[in-house]
């Protein structure tokens, strides 16, 4: 018979499982053995935050659940805070973790903890398997309540005792997990009101958010563009799923639009501070709002005058079919068009200036002009760091779903590292991008060794302000900590085996660049740039959402 740690790894490797990231420790080293037979690839790493990130990215770049590892006690904990960005994300994560022994409870054994009850707050549900022949049976458990609307992490946990000890029968993991039923189709009464709205609106947005990656509607919502004719927006984490290049895609005119804009059709996404709650002050008074959402709780928060309980492809789908019997009219939308077109534009030259902009130190919309000149269209980039997300939010665009991470709603700063090497675990022929400050890069920088140990070359560009944050002009206001110096952070890389270089000039940034992308390896550019240019982030929450691409109030940038 199997012990529960083979069924374990059987059940994983029969469900798709095709990567694990972990740090090995017990009680868990028999079960990465029978996944190591079994031809799973085992990711190590440094920490086990660093593990959970790493399936986070894995999760948002293939669409689909990810799985972490991590042993008993404080190893498990560990993986609690990315538990908490996956729960607000609703990001699918199946997080193992091994405990102390079942028959020691209480005994003070070595790790003893009670993790179920910690984890309990931070994910969808804690499963604990008790008995070795239900091992793969809460597997597949875990996993359907990772997928079931609202998706997001389940911990499950592994108590010693249970996952070495042998079954009493030879389980069959054969049968996959019972296929969800077919969802009815959305309501034509539903459709028809959305689109009586957009026509008789003057000025009508879409805005979209992390929903459209999870349903696949990528494409639906691009046919819903091109037919309805409606500029689109999407929040931070929802970028790509329709081209940033497309020619509704208006992004220095955000604030304006959804200042001025009069019906707006909410896509897979909440209402929460990224789009300012869909109410005043932005937006208008008397805004038209047609939200679709699988939560309900959602729904009933946000009390939008059209509300559609379902899966945003779905509905796009029948939007799309029914624009085929009712074409909209595109040109009376000419003159809202244009008015953003002019805004967006505007916008879009102040960046352009950036591009040649030599100063010393180095600015740091000059790094990120240069980082877009070399971005392949199907790049992932990851966004870390305080200012830095400002500084990447203005100049780097995004043209695949899923193909952009950053520290979410809950600011889950210095994961960028670990998000690039997931997300590069996950898509190895994509060029993957972290852009990261340099005090985000210190949390997790080390695991650009797990880079190098697992050939995974990801680059990674430090935005070195020598900060937490930038400088304030006067010294009184600076924060207590911030100043951090200039270290060598390149030689992390080059210790390892990696590519490493130290950029000081804006005329040394594109041979940097061109050297680290060839050199084929893990790779790390450490450049200075000016300690005074803050971004909109400087601001806080409403200043960074109200600019966006160079829009809005920024403090130097």
């Amino acid at each position: 018979m199997p012990t529960a740690s083979e069924l374990l790894a059987r059940t994983m490797k029969a469900r798709g499982v095709a990567t694990v990231f972990h740090i090995t420790g017990a009680p868990c080293i028999q079960l990465t053995k029978e996944c190591e037979k079994l031809g799973i690839a085992l990711i190590g790493v440094r920490h086990e935050i660093a593990a959970a990130g790493m399936a986070f990215a894995y999760a948002r770049v293939t669409g689909r659940p990810a799985v972490c590892l991590a042993p008993a006690g404080p190893g498990a904990v560990n993986m609690i805070p990315t538990a908490v960005h996956a729960m607000a994300e609703e990001c699918p994560l199946i997080m193992l973790g091994g405990s102390s022994p079942l028959a020691t409870r209480g005994t003070g054994s070595f790790q003893e903890l009670d993790q179920v009850v910690l984890f309990e707050p931070s994910v969808k549900k804690t499963i604990q398997v008790t008995r070795p022949d239900d091992a793969g049976r809460l597997f597949d458990e875990a996993l359907a309540v990772a997928t079931a609307p609202r998706q997001g992490p389940v911990y499950l946990d592994l108590p010693g005792d249970v996952l070495n000890a042998m079954c009493e029968n030879d389980v069959d993991v054969s049968t996959t997990v019972a296929a969800s039923a077919q969802a009815a189709p959305p309501s034509a009464a539903h459709m028809d009101a959305i689109l009586d709205a957009l026509a008789a609106a003057q000025r009508p947005l879409i805005v979209s958010g992390s929903g459209i990656i999870w349903s696949s509607a990528s494409a639906a919502m691009e046919e819903f563009v091109d037919r309805s004719g409606v500029p689109f927006f999407t929040t931070p984490q929802g970028r790509g799923v329709i081209s940033e290049d497309h020619d509704l895609a208006l992004l220095g005119a955000r604030t304006l639009a959804f200042r001025e804009a009069d019906f707006v059709l909410s896509l897979g996404t909440r209402s929460n501070f990224i789009i300012g709650h869909l109410k005043p002050p932005r937006w208008a008074e008397g805004l038209t709002v047609a939200m679709v959402n699988l939560d309900g709780e959602e729904l009933a928060k946000t009390a939008p005058t059209i509300a559609v309980q379902h899966d945003a492809r779905l509905v796009l789908e029948a939007l799309n079919a029914r624009l085929q019997e009712r074409p909209a009219d595109k040109t009376r939308l000419g003159p809202w068009i244009d008015h953003l077109r002019q805004k967006d534009a505007a916008a879009s030259a102040k960046m352009d200036a950036m591009a040649t902009n030599n100063a010393h130190p180095i600015h740091p919309l000059r790094l990120m002009a240069e980082i877009a000149k070399v971005l392949d269209h199907d790049a992932i980039v990851v966004e870390d760091g305080h200012d830095t997300l400002g500084f990447c939010r203005h100049s780097l665009k995004s043209h695949r779903p899923g193909h952009r991470i950053n520290p979410g709603t809950m600011g889950n700063v210095g994961l960028g590292v670990p998000f690039g090497i997931g997300a590069k675990a996950a898509s190895p022929g994509s060029q993957v991008f972290v852009v990261s400050g340099d005090s985000a890069f210190g949390w997790n920088g080390l695991e650009i060794d797990t880079a190098c140990r697992h050939n995974l070359p990801i680059i990674c560009v430090i935005v070195n302000n020598g900060g937490i944050t930038a400088k304030p002009k006067d010294p009184a206001n600076e924060m207590p900590g911030q100043d951090l110096g200039t270290p060598d952070y390149q030689m992390v890389a080059t210790a390892f085996g990696g590519y490493g270089e130290r950029v000081e000039r804006a005329e040394d940034i594109a041979p940097a660049l061109m050297r680290a992308m060839s050199s084929g390896k893990p790779a790390i550019l450490n450049v200075i740039v000016d300690p005074y240019v803050a971004s909109a982030t400087h601001l806080g929450f409403a200043g960074v959402m109200s600019s966006s691409y160079g829009e809005g109030k920024k403090a130097q940038a």
